[in-house]
């Protein structure tokens, strides 16, 4: 009975077994009511290069099923053939099971029980089985054991198992032509287990790096290619997933590639378990020379400078400086600080500061009233420097103005750092009931301006008109 591609016989005896066939079985034409079926071997389709000269590929059949009684002949042998390129495997056990009459073995071939088997002999070429006797109720037979591997790498190989031209004849077959399976070699996957390693690197700002290939080991290599085939690294694009500094970061890759012997024969898998680190750039930033007027602050107007190492494109420098300490002073030391502006912190940068010693705080300038109604007594300088800004001084001692002796001892000295001083601002002169003009100098230009005064016994006032 043929249902859907599939021919399914009932064998003799009390079991009623039906055995089915797969529809890739081939129909070899009617004999008698049933059709011979020949199921090819399956197994052998995608044989990878990598096991020429090494392991072998287990095939499964082929299955030959009789349409009549005697579609196999005897006496003689049945020798199937390998095509080339391969060989079988002949350490491995061969065997025919024969399925034929489960109550009567001198109906099966070669007067076997249901189920037994029939020895092959295996060259690495052939399988032969000896037929001394016929069926009398159609037989199955059943291959069983067969292995085969490439004999090479390259070039791939591929073609049917056959049988040859041998005393017993086969009905539906053809010898030399009718496919008992077909083998087909396949490009092997290879990878490195070992010796390709990514470098470590100085941050730049970009996320390429190198590999280091030394004694590289390939695995999934033809045991005839070890050796031959080796890996190429010209051409390859390695890449961190970004720029930023850190340690044990994932290293993607592309482009590398086989080369010589039958490389052709070989897929290469692009390694996914590199790593490497990126390292921070080392920076040496050093304070500049800053000179300034006395303000009551360690701020400092000048920038330092990298000096050693460099700025990768696309980040900014953040650096400022700042004396120790406000006070007036000269040789005082500057200290630089800050970040590089990278996207991360700063963090793809290590920083050494140098400090310079050549930073200098002036005094702050004086503004002198000086009163001219008083014998002539007129104050060229004040050396109040060390007075904080702000500080109002309504009297100074006849020697205190700076080396220009003052000789009248009623004379009053009004005096603020001149940062304090803006136009327009207002002053108070407590004069001790003295009268007179008063002019306003600054020092050390010593520059006239004026100040309009209104006076009054006790004291008088005025704005400045800078």
């Amino acid at each position: 009975m043929k249902t859907n591609g599939f021919n399914l016989f009932k064998k003799n005896g009390s079991s009623g077994k039906l055995m089915a066939f797969l529809a890739t079985a081939v129909l070899l034409g009617e004999v008698g009511t049933h059709a011979a079926t020949l199921t090819p071997a399956t197994g052998g389709t995608n044989i990878s290069a990598a096991t020429a000269g090494g392991s072998y590929t287990s095939l499964t059949g082929p299955i030959y099923l009789e349409g009549s009684a005697g579609d196999v002949g005897s006496p003689g042998t049945i020798i199937l053939n390998v095509p080339s390129g391969f060989v079988f495997n002949t350490n491995n056990s061969v065997t025919v099971r024969v399925n034929g009459d489960i109550n009567t073995p001198v109906k099966n071939i070669n007067n076997v029980a249901d189920g037994s088997t029939i020895t092959a002999t295996v060259t690495s070429s052939n399988i032969t089985i000896n037929i001394s006797s016929k069926s009398s109720t159609p037989n199955t037979l059943t291959w069983q054991g067969i292995q085969v591997r490439p004999t090479s790498s390259a070039p791939l190989a591929s073609g049917n198992i056959t049988k040859s031209a041998g005393a017993s004849s086969i009905v539906g077959v053809t010898n030399g032509t009718t496919s008992f399976g077909t083998l087909t070699e396949v490009t092997a996957v290879v990878t490195i287990s070992s010796g390709l390693t990514a470098n470590n690197k100085v941050y730049d700002r970009t996320t390429t790096t190198s590999l280091n290939s030394n004694n590289v080991v390939l695995n999934g290599l033809a045991v005839g290619d070890t050796g031959t085939v080796q890996l190429s690294t010209n051409g390859y694009v390695a890449n961190f997933a970004n720029a930023l500094v850190g340690t044990g970061k994932s290293v993607t890759v592309s482009g590398l590639t086989l080369t010589g012997g039958n490389s052709a024969s070989y897929t290469l898998t692009q390694p996914t378990n590199l790593t490497a680190n990126i390292t921070a750039r080392p920076l040496t930033v050093t304070a500049a020379a800053n000179t300034k007027t006395y303000d009551g602050n360690t701020s400092a107007a000048a920038i330092p400078t990298i000096t050693s190492g460099a700025l990768q494109t696309g980040d900014t420098a953040s650096f400022t400086e700042s004396y120790a300490d406000a006070n007036v002073g000269a040789g005082k030391t500057l200290t630089a600080t800050g970040v590089v502006s990278d996207g991360n912190s700063g963090n793809n940068y290590s920083y050494t500061f140098v400090a310079n010693s050549s930073g200098v705080i002036n005094p702050q300038a004086t503004i002198i009233l000086r009163h001219t109604g008083l014998n002539g007594t007129k104050v060229l300088k004040s050396v109040l420097d060390a007075k904080a800004v702000g500080t109002t001084i309504s009297s100074i001692a006849a020697t205190s103005a700076g080396g220009a002796k003052v000789t009248n001892s009623g004379s009053y000295v009004f005096y603020s750092p001149i940062t304090a001083i803006n136009t327009n601002d207002t002053f108070t002169y407590v004069a001790g009931g003295a009268t007179g003009v008063v002019n306003v100098n600054i020092d050390p230009a010593d520059q006239a301006r004026n100040l309009n005064l209104s006076t009054t016994t006790n004291n008088f006032s005025g704005t400045f008109n800078g």
